[in-house]
Order: C-alpha cells, then sequence, then structure tokens
C-alpha cells in the first residue's frame, strides 16, 4: 500500500487497454448522462447488499464512475485495486475519501493470484466492480478458463461478503441508439437465451451486432440475489450486466 505522497510508475499499456484504462474515463465523462439509469439501479442493488463488515476492497473500481457517495460512504476503510494507475487517483479525487492505495498486481502469477485476496484482507468485504469480465483482457487464458477461475473464485469467497457487477455480454452495433425492447432481452436464462431474444428483435432490420462473450455466465457461486441491466457504454455498444452478491 502506498499513500497519496508517493508517485506511481505509469505503465502506459495499463493506461491504453481494451479493459479500460483512458478511454474508459473519456467515456465515462462524454456519455455520462447515458449512463444515468444504469448506475441509479445498480446503486438499488448495492445499497440493499448488508455485507457483514464495514471495511471494502473495493477491486477494478477505476475512478468509480458507477458508484453512488452514499454507498461509497458507509465504509469505514476503503481499499481501492485497480490496473490502471490513473484509476485510484481519480477515485480519490471524486469522493473525498481517504482512501488506501494497493498497487499489487494480483494476476501477476496468473489466476491464482487473486487468492491472496483474503490473506491481504482477512476482515474485509469485496466488491468486484465490473472487472470480472475483463479478465480475458488481463490475463492469459486456457482451455480450462473459466472452470479454474471458477473454482479459486469458490474458496476465495466462500466464508465473506462479496459483491460482483460484470459483463455477461457486450453487444456492438453497426448503428448507434437500437431501438430493442431490453427488458424482454434480459428476462433471457441464460447467455443463449439472451442471444436468441436479441436477434429475434433484430432478425427484420438492417442491424449488425457484433456479440463478446465474457466467459462470466456461472462463474460466481449461485445466490438468491441476482438481476441483469443494462449498460449503454456508448451509443453503438451496450453491455448486460450481471449483479450478483452475498452477505
Amino acid at each position: 500500500m502506498i499513500g497519496p505522497d508517493y508517485y506511481i510508475t505509469v505503465n502506459i499499456k495499463k493506461i491504453i487497454n481494451p479493459a479500460g484504462g483512458i478511454y474508459y474515463h473519456i467515456n465515462a465523462i462524454y456519455y455520462k448522462k447515458n449512463w444515468q439509469s444504469f448506475i441509479s439501479l445498480l446503486n438499488e442493488q448495492l445499497m440493499a447488499w448488508q455485507p457483514s463488515c464495514k471495511n471494502i476492497v473495493i477491486f477494478g473500481g477505476s475512478g468509480g464512475y458507477c458508484l453512488k457517495p452514499e454507498f461509497v460512504n458507509q465504509f469505514d476503510e476503503i481499499v481501492h485495486i485497480d490496473p490502471d494507475p490513473l484509476a485510484s487517483r481519480i477515485f480519490k479525487w471524486r469522493f473525498q475519501k481517504n482512501i488506501q492505495i494497493n498497487c499489487k498486481n494480483y494476476f501477476s502469477k496468473g489466476l491464482e493470484g487473486l487468492s491472496d485476496l483474503k490473506k491481504d484482507f482477512p476482515n474485509y468485504s469485496i466488491l468486484f466492480s465490473n472487472i470480472l469480465g475483463q479478465i480475458p483482457y488481463i490475463v492469459k487464458i486456457d482451455d480450462n478458463y473459466p472452470q479454474s477461475f471458477c473454482n479459486i473464485l469458490a474458496n476465495l469467497l466462500n466464508d465473506i461478503s462479496w459483491f460482483s457487477f460484470h459483463d455477461l455480454l457486450s453487444l456492438h452495433f453497426n448503428k448507434p441508439n437500437p431501438a430493442l425492447c431490453w427488458p424482454v432481452i434480459i428476462e433471457g436464462d441464460s447467455n443463449n437465451d439472451l442471444i436468441d431474444r436479441l436477434q429475434q428483435q433484430t432478425q427484420l432490420r438492417p442491424l449488425k451486432i457484433n456479440i463478446i462473450d465474457h466467459f462470466t455466465e456461472g462463474l460466481l457461486p449461485q445466490t438468491k440475489s441476482k438481476i441483469k441491466l443494462v449498460w449503454p457504454r456508448t451509443p453503438t455498444s451496450y453491455h448486460i450486466i450481471e449483479a450478483t452478491s452475498q452477505t
């Protein structure tokens, strides 16, 4: 952990990368109004979560653009972990909170490194803030993924309070603002069902769609608290988000 008076050596590959970085910061500012409905619905779920510990690790929090102050302010201690070295600085500035910045690379030795979170922060709840769906961009994966990662997460999360919101699918359209009935689409029980519902609505329209599977379906332990949301990241990119938690 480092204090605010220390300098971070900036890794340009972490600032400019497909999983986030500078492009994400720019989108968060430019499309702020477009995100508000998603942010409100997400924070309803976050506020309903009742973690057993009021210290929290926010893993992959970026600048905290999806979090509201009323959620962040309820915690006594906050540890912020993100591969993007600018993220923690922006997060601290936005919320004016005395956060701990942790620069450890939990994926330096592969997926197994994430298990160290429980050892490093034994009395903390964990928020996976739109990070689990980005793992294939951060870590080299093999044919055993996501089953191997599923086992790692099961061992990590079995006796702690946690919340995750993450990409199930990202949908990239050739035309902006597609007029689709999103509530019907996200009622799908599985990724395949979601795609079928999407295709039913687009088959008679001149829309081309690039669908990306983020390999998070069934990744986390089953919980009673689970919901799907639509996040219009840009006018041509819509992400199907799953939010799930354990107290």
